[in-house]
């Protein structure tokens, strides 16, 4: 039983290889652990960040736009609605799961990867035990095993649960997201081309409609194809954190069926010697024949890090079925606790392989042990029946676009609401909007919604049921809406001067532009008094004096607008609406408005310089190429009348400086900077 933390076995499993699209299941979801220590893992590795967090997650998410990678996050909607306290600050996509009283508790990762030497594309797929949390992926003892997809190398019965698996995540997808790329189209466009081989190995994998397939995880085991497998006279080791809530539960019965003659179920213990299940439980089992109590082996303690002086205990949380006979020994690693639900409704997922050593997991605890005290879990039991007030409360799907300015939502199939969407003094920024099962987009007007979320996502929703009689109220409650276009988000952004954008422009390496960013970010963190004991790195280009020559600035803009046709020729949509009309920090908005910038910070620029700044802008917003991307008509047009200005004003002036001079030199002069030349060889 190899030992690692997730981060590190994904980090080596990825190995070298680009990572073009990601997607995750999780029942329990923390998106600042997941922004900040799990995305990293998935973008290029050369990347240096921060130790501070402020100013690792505003490089992460420029990474990420700059990577358009696309992410998916699949989580147990009701658990979330109960525990959430934070929400994503940075653009993937987000799909709540709400299955009444079945949990989604499966926790499954699909990475799509490319080689980078021969293009081969191939997929890692991994199950396990560990959320999408910094306990799951870092703290917890978890298990987890990882396959991998290649065309050609796996059964064609293998490739089929999985894309079984894409179609469930698909069916349960919280919005459509129109125009956002999403992973799961990547990977099961992935899945369609790729060929099963009749001679690779089984691979046993329980995917997430394996419930609905063979209605209990036990029919699942007993229906394995594998001769060796169907061998008898079965040891079962159980390891898992929860156990039926009902203490005359018989649920293990039904693993005698399999051939099972004995099992040794683990009991878990806190670092006060407590035993954590029910006292009427753990009674029950010990009355019981056939089963007894567990700890772990030293080995395994010993490979666990349990046994290590100095180390604080760790929670257990992972679920393991053992089943060995000194002949063969396998082991099924994945979401499954030993309670009803997850054995026989919740969905999970995990995979069932053959081990090398044969050697057991557990020892019996010595029949005359005794506990003190016994302590449930503080965590619910995953798939327990849901309260009354949270089924009282509907099940909404909102997602607004930054570029477009939409509001959509949908609700739960056969369901009708009128929902208003508030602020934190609880008044309606989103007056009373009809929402559906098929996606209605809201015709008001958004610019309260927009305020509202440049704090997070999460927003207080209230209305009423148009389904039911009376029209009944629903208390006002959390969602998550989902945002996209975030490249469009006015986010708290640190500032760089005209120079130091058109020095972007100009050709700066990425680790060059890196650093000058990271230099923005700490600038603006010490300046407002919270940069605590960060300092900016020493600059040793001064970029104010970079272009003391026009043609430096015709050079920055002709490299731009490479950089754009470049994004057009690769379809690379996100690239083009961040530069042309987004608010990042070094987008042709933004350069514009700090061009135009009066505060001693922006060190402006000379007025003729801040001219031909905006009429190398003109030139961009002009070209027929660009004219169809959104808002770019929008922007053009605040550009003239900004030049309108400039030119109307006392900051040109010309030796002669009539009104009548001046129509004419700023028409001749435009002219002739838009003017198209060719170069004439002189064949004499």
């Amino acid at each position: 039983m190899k030992t690692a933390v997730i981060s590190e076995r994904l980090l080596e499993l990825i190995s070298e290889r680009t990572v073009e699209a990601a997607l995750f299941t999780t029942y329990t979801f923390e998106p600042d652990f997941f922004e900040l220590e799990v995305i990293p893992l998935l973008l290029d590795q050369n990347i240096g960040y921060s130790q501070d967090e402020r100013v690792k997650r505003f490089i992460v998410r420029e990474k990420l736009r700059e990577a358009e990678l696309p992410i998916d996050v699949y989580y147990d909607l009701p658990t979330f609605r109960l525990s959430s306290d934070c929400s994503p600050e940075m653009e993937y996509l987000c799909h709540g799961v709400n299955l009444g009283n079945r949990a989604f508790h499966a926790k499954v990762n699909m990475i799509l990867l490319k080689d980078r030497n021969t293009n081969e594309h191939s997929l890692l797929l991994g199950a396990g035990s560990n959320n999408l949390t910094r306990s799951g992926w870092w703290d917890n003892i978890e298990c987890q095993h990882w396959e991998e997809i290649k065309s050609g190398t796996v059964r064609r019965k293998f490739i089929n649960i999985v894309k079984e698996d894409i179609a469930f995540l698909r069916q349960n997808r919280a919005t459509s997201a129109r125009h956002q790329s999403s992973a799961i189209d990547l990977i099961e466009h992935f899945l369609s081309t790729c060929k099963g081989s009749n001679s690779a190995p089984q691979v046993h994998y329980y995917g997430l409609s394996s419930e609905q397939k063979y209605g209990s995880f036990v029919s699942f085991i007993r229906q394995i194809e594998c001769p060796i497998f169907q061998q008898r006279e079965w040891n079962l080791e159980i390891i898992s954190p929860f156990f039926a809530n009902d203490v005359e539960n018989k649920e293990h019965e039904k693993f005698f069926d399999l051939g099972v003659r004995e099992i040794a179920l683990l009991l878990p213990i806190d670092e006060e010697k407590n035993a954590l299940c029910e006292n009427e439980y753990y009674e029950n089992i010990r009355r019981e024949e056939k089963i007894r109590w567990a700890e772990w082996e030293e080995e395994t303690s010993n490979a666990i890090g349990l046994n290590e002086k100095g180390n604080r205990r760790r929670r257990l949380h992972a679920k393991i079925f053992h089943f060995s006979n000194g002949q063969q020994s396998w082991i099924f690693t994945g979401s499954i606790n030993f309670t009803y639900r997850a054995l026989h409704s919740n969905v999970e997922a995990g995979f069932l392989v053959q081990l090398d050593k044969l050697r057991p997991l557990l020892k019996p605890i010595a029949e005359d042990s005794e506990f003190d005290k016994f302590s449930d879990s503080n965590e619910e039991i995953p798939g327990n029946s849901i309260s009354e007030e949270q089924g009282a409360i509907p099940e909404l799907h909102l997602y607004f676009d930054w570029i477009s300015k939409q509001l959509v939502g949908r609700t739960a199939p056969y369901k009708k609401y009128e929902i208003e969407i508030l602020n934190a003094e609880n008044e309606p920024v989103i007056r009373p909007w009809e929402v559906r099962y098929s996606e209605s987009e809201y015709g008001g007007k958004t610019n309260g919604l927009e305020n509202l979320l440049k704090n997070g996502s999460l927003v207080k929703v209230r209305g009423r049921n148009l389904k039911i009689k009376g029209r009944p109220e629903f208390s006002a409650h959390s969602v998550l809406l989902q945002q996209v276009g975030w490249s469009h988000k006015p986010l708290n952004l640190p500032n760089l001067t005209a120079s130091q954008i058109l020095a972007i422009y100009a050709g700066m390496s990425p680790e060059r532009r890196q650093l000058m960013l990271i230099d923005a970010k700490v600038r603006a963190l010490v300046l407002s008094a919270h940069g605590g004991e960060l300092s900016s790195h020493a600059d040793d280009q001064n970029t104010e004096q970079f272009f003391c020559e026009y043609a430096e600035i015709f050079n920055a803009f002709a490299k731009l607008k490479k950089v754009l046709n470049q994004a057009l020729e690769n379809d690379q949509s996100n690239q083009l609406d961040y530069y042309l009309t987004g608010t990042g920090v070094d987008s042709l908005p933004t350069l514009v408005n700090r061009t135009l910038a009066t505060d001693c910070e922006n060190q402006r620029l000379n007025n003729v310089t801040c001219y031909l700044i905006l009429l190398s802008a003109k030139e961009i917003y002009s070209d027929s190429k660009f004219a169809s991307q959104p808002n770019v008509k929008k922007e053009r047009n605040k550009l003239l009348r900004r030049i309108r200005t400039m030119k109307s004003g006392d900051s040109l002036i010309l030796e002669n400086n009539s009104q009548e001079s001046r129509k004419k030199f700023f028409k001749w002069y435009e002219d002739e900077f838009f003017a198209r030349y060719k170069l004439i060889e002189d064949c004499s």
